[in-house]
């Protein structure tokens, strides 16, 4: 699913500099969306339970992927209008919305945050795991940065916001090996 908003998200991103060439804020959609992708991916593993799940949970973790697809998706979507959007008014015109277009990036990254959460709740991470309120979190400023802020700032504060969500997740899962010790 992460590959064709990946390729939405390019579609847009190209009709966008053919028509008005790569401004600042052009770019800053590209670039935000690419991290958002790539950290997308990263979070999508963020639970190793949810790969694994007991038979007593595999068909709520199954279903509840939708959430998770479903915000995958209509973040591809979500990019492809933000980067018309910023095309468009780069240009001078609004025939879209600049809010909506906003929203349209924010809604999804906060429902597949919350997807990922419900999964893992499904799957036995405790209600107040430190992997659980940190997602959460993340998916109000984004949708609170998706209100109130313009389209790039939205794009790129909501790839900040899982940029450090997933660099959260490597940190806390990582362990020193044991020193190498030299023989002399």
């Amino acid at each position: 699913m992460l590959g064709e908003s990946i390729l939405s998200a390019a579609a847009g991103f190209e009709t966008a500099v053919d028509a008005g060439g790569l401004t600042r804020e052009l770019f800053a959609v590209g670039v935000g969306g690419l991290v958002i992708a790539f950290a997308a991916w990263w979070l999508y593993f963020d639970h190793p339970g949810h790969l694994a799940p007991t038979p007593r949970s595999a068909f709520r973790w199954g279903y509840l992927h939708a959430v998770v697809f479903g915000g995958l998706a209509a973040l591809g979507a979500g990019l492809h209008v933000a980067a018309e959007a910023v095309s468009v008014a780069a240009e001078g015109e609004h025939p879209i919305d600049l809010r909506a277009a906003a929203v349209a990036v924010a809604v999804p990254i906060a429902l597949f945050l919350v997807g990922l959460v419900v999964i893992m709740l499904v799957t036995g991470t405790a209600v107040r795991g430190w992997r659980i309120y940190p997602k959460l979190v993340g998916a109000a400023v984004i949708v609170a940065v998706g209100v109130t802020g313009s389209v790039p700032v939205t794009v790129v504060a909501s790839a900040i916001v899982v940029a450090l969500l997933a660099c959260s997740m490597v940190l806390t899962n990582w362990r020193p090996s044991e020193p190498a010790v030299l023989n002399s």
